[in-house]
């Protein structure tokens, strides 16, 4: 995949690295919060979804997409049950992202003409086969960034800008 337009295929992916290293620290920083009384809802509900949606859920994807192969391959897990398990994934995903979108909808009545909200719902399905997978491993590989205390951001050069003066420099 490429880097947004600069045609560096080594940096695909940053953004969500960057931001699931960010968001660990953030949740570590404000453990305290975690199921404390004293901040009410927003304790318990709100830190206790980022607990389990954002800090583990990739953690949880990621080794799903390992050991199930690896229990089927090994005999552990028959293969019906791993196109089960494989079918019940995407459609939950495919699900989750429609029901958003239509909920989204419902509410806030932003798309007016329906192929812009086909166009969204097609891409609503097509995220859950491919992109989602890819974007768990670059969130694992920012816990892993965040872990190792790598505070680095990196060059972040989206036009390709530093390569030109370089170029015209020369």
């Amino acid at each position: 995949m490429l880097d947004r337009g600069t045609g560096d295929t080594g940096r695909a992916g940053p953004p969500a690295v960057t931001l699931a290293a960010g968001a660990l620290e953030a949740f570590f920083r404000y453990r305290g919060m975690l199921f404390n009384p004293r901040y009410g809802r927003v304790g318990f509900v709100g830190f206790g979804h980022i607990l389990i949606v954002d800090v583990l859920g990739p953690i949880m994807e990621v080794l799903g997409y390992v050991l199930m192969p690896l229990f089927w391959f090994t005999g552990v897990l028959s293969g019906e049950s791993l196109l089960a398990y494989t079918a019940l994934v995407f459609v939950y995903g495919v699900f989750v992202s429609v029901a958003s979108l239509i909920l989204e909808e419902l509410e806030l009545k932003r798309f007016p003409r329906p192929r812009d909200l086909a166009i969204l719902t097609t891409a609503a399905v097509a995220e859950n086969f491919g992109y989602r997978q890819i974007n768990n491993f670059w969130r694992v590989k920012g816990y892993w960034q965040y872990l190792r205390a790598d505070t680095s951001w990196g060059r972040n050069d989206p036009n390709g800008i530093f390569k030109a003066r370089l170029t015209s420099a020369i």
